[in-house]
């Protein structure tokens, strides 16, 4: 099985997404998501790429994997 950071990295390798939309994706919890996205953005690995509305669109660092 799969560690919540494991899947949420799968899920931006398929494509970039705001919180909400990884959350629509995968049964985790939306507070979840933001802390484990939070974390990997302090770490390098995703960057904010734009926003929809008041949310950011998440997108993987070309070599952070």
């Amino acid at each position: 099985r799969m560690t919540v950071r494991e899947e949420i990295i799968l899920q931006l390798k398929m494509g970039n997404g705001t919180c909400r939309q990884l959350w629509d994706r995968t049964d985790l919890k939306l507070s979840t998501i933001r802390t484990v996205i939070s974390e990997l953005r302090v770490q390098g690995i995703v960057v904010n790429k734009e926003k929809v509305g008041r949310e950011n669109v998440w997108s993987l660092v070309e070599d952070a994997m």
